[in-house]
């Protein structure tokens, strides 16, 4: 690349990191416009909320990471420097901020690659383009969600090993810190560990330059297991979710529990683990074992599984994981990010074509783009095939199309063919991403539907939410979140009976659902239908978990039905409650 071209291809990334900004701008606006904006969702959630602890003083990991710990932490720092209001929109800018970086880093790696390989000036502009312009990545920026950071470590691990001549120690060790920080917020990062490591030392470093990069990282996930190991005596790098995680994708019934909705339905399933004589720890075990135990029973099922999940996670179609974010670009302030043009299945050729290019890089230390895509690819397939997991790729993926993109138009003018094996390769990208995968991974508006009940029953619309939850459940009956919330807008349209009915028609499929069993009672209560009320709470004390005070409101409901021969009889099985104070004011003692 001469000087004019470096002159162009500086305006080119200017220009399109000035679009970039553009984007982002455009996209905070629309999301102020609509409910998202206030209301963090399902893993979005939980991350502001353990925040929100951490900023009050307390400790929202008492017992343990079950989530990678480090998005909160950095949240609540940030949300601190803010003014010390766990404001979502202060998390969105963080993240906007982070990917509008994560561009710059793209196309400056881009642009290295374009020197090293002879490639067109535009390589880098292209590369930065393709990231910003792909829904996912900015409708994960938007949300309160670890892709924005762990893209951003991640890509600035890259740069550091790919940029200039030979990385010297400084900025090797920095490269595996990065990697190391961006595995406490999105540990799956750890997989593309040894393909760094790997690469620095066949790339002339040696094993030296490779042992100081792997230092690196031990450092920058040291704060994890440091306090793994001196709280809870346990020997684990980041988290304790993985359990869980590789179970939902590698069991018999795979289909189903990958895409489990958030809440009731989820819960149904981690009460399997009998979570009241489990700790966070030997709950992860119990997973993983499962897991591998159903593997062991059937090697032959799990291959199809994995082979199953290869296809999926290179299809054109962006698949769920808790959050479907096409409600969010159905209709509304947030439709036309749904229009960005980039999409994975046309992007997938050029990507292919290109990490053949950079994997035949003589100089080898290119060839940790596609090394690192091809490591992080298969941890999604052995775990879960998802958007969020997949969008941890797309700074590689846009390299890979910028280099493919750039080897076509030096062969096009010559009409020089790549070898038959490259058009092998790209043909199968080729056709990959457009055949037919599972109908369960489809956009279904009900989902968005049980969303916008949501929203009206925190506005206090009760007779909107009976709307939007009817046609939830209408369009997908099996919703059994959705027929709890209906219940509860019932309840407050003065409906006891329909809200029971719906009610009913959740513990019919998950009878261990303790907040729709206690809904229950409470609106037997209310209705003074003691019996019935005590129904409900005897069940209810039944589930796992500390229940004494529930139990306690069995034994009281069970005096003013009239049952007081069945209360004391329960008490004589459960002897530790003839204290509790409800059990006294029942007897009257």
């Amino acid at each position: 690349m001469d000087a004019d071209q470096d002159r162009r291809a500086r305006l080119a990334e200017g220009l399109t990191l000035l679009g970039a900004l553009g984007v982002r701008v455009a996209a905070w606006r629309s999301i102020g416009k609509t409910p998202y904006a206030d209301n963090p969702l399902v893993d979005a959630y939980t991350y502001w909320d353990q925040a929100r602890a951490l900023l009050n003083g307390q400790d929202p990991f008492a017992e343990g990471f079950y989530q990678p710990p480090g998005y909160p932490w950095l949240l609540a720092a940030v949300f601190r420097l803010a003014g010390g209001e766990a404001d979502p929109a202060v998390g969105r800018a963080l993240n906007l901020a982070l990917g509008l970086l994560t561009t710059a880093l793209v196309m400056l790696c881009g642009r290295a690659l374009a020197r090293r390989l002879q490639g067109p000036w535009w390589a880098g502009a292209l590369a930065g383009a393709v990231y910003t312009l792909y829904p996912s990545t900015l409708l994960f920026e938007l949300d309160l969600l670890t892709p924005a950071v762990s893209n951003a470590l991640f890509t600035g691990a890259l740069a550091l090993v790919l940029l200039g001549e030979r990385p010297g120690w400084g900025r090797t060790g920095a490269s595996g810190l990065l990697i190391g920080l961006a595995a406490m917020v999105h540990p799956t990062v750890l997989i593309a560990a040894p393909v760094f490591a790997g690469v620095l030392w066949l790339s002339g470093g040696g094993g030296a330059r490779a042992a100081v990069w792997l230092l690196g990282l031990a450092l920058g996930v040291a704060p994890t297991a440091w306090i793994n190991q001196t709280r809870w005596g346990q020997t684990a790098l980041v988290s304790h979710n993985a359990g869980i995680n590789f179970y939902l994708g590698n069991n018999p019934d795979w289909k189903t529990t990958a895409f489990l909705r958030p809440g009731l339905p989820f819960r149904a399933l981690v009460l399997e683990a009998d979570p009241g004589a489990r700790d966070t720890f030997t709950r992860n075990d119990y997973w993983r074992e499962r897991a591998l135990s159903e593997i062991r029973g059937d090697p032959g099922a799990w291959v199809g599984t994995m082979l199953t999940k290869a296809v999926w996670s290179v299809n054109n179609r962006e698949i769920p994981r808790n959050e479907d974010y096409r409600c969010r670009t159905a209709d509304g302030p947030m439709a036309w990010l749904g229009w960005l043009p980039v999409r994975y299945g046309p992007t997938l050729p050029f990507a292919a074509l290109g990490a053949l290019v950079l994997l035949a890089d003589p100089r080898r230390r290119a060839s940790v783009i596609p090394m690192a895509w091809a490591s992080l690819q298969i941890g999604m397939i052995l775990f879960l095939v998802s958007d969020r997991y997949r969008v941890s790729t797309w700074p590689l993926v846009s390299l890979c199309a910028a280099v493919g993109a750039g080897e076509l138009a030096r062969r096009w003018p010559a009409r020089a063919l790549p070898p038959r094996g490259w058009v092998v390769v790209v043909g199968l990208a080729a056709v990959a991403p457009w055949l037919p995968i599972d109908r369960i991974t489809a956009f279904s508006p009900g989902w968005c539907w049980h969303q916008k009940g949501n929203f009206a029953l925190q506005e206090s619309d009760w007779a909107e939410a009976e709307r939007w939850y009817r046609k939830a459940v209408e369009r997908e009956p099996d919703n059994i979140g959705a027929w709890h919330w209906l219940g509860t807008a019932l309840v407050r349209l003065d409906r006891p009976d329909e809200a029971i009915e719906a009610f009913d028609r959740v513990l019919r499929d998950f009878p261990l659902s303790y907040s729709t069993l206690m809904a229950a009672a409470e609106t037997e209560h209310d209705r003074k239908r003691y019996a019935e009320e005590a129904e409900y709470l005897g069940k209810a004390c039944e589930v796992p978990g500390p229940r004494d005070s529930t139990c306690a409101r069995f034994v009281q409901a069970l005096v003013a039905a009239g049952q007081r021969e069945r209360a004391l009889a329960f008490l004589q099985q459960h002897p530790e409650l003839e204290d509790h104070p409800r059990v006294k004011r029942a007897f009257k003692r």
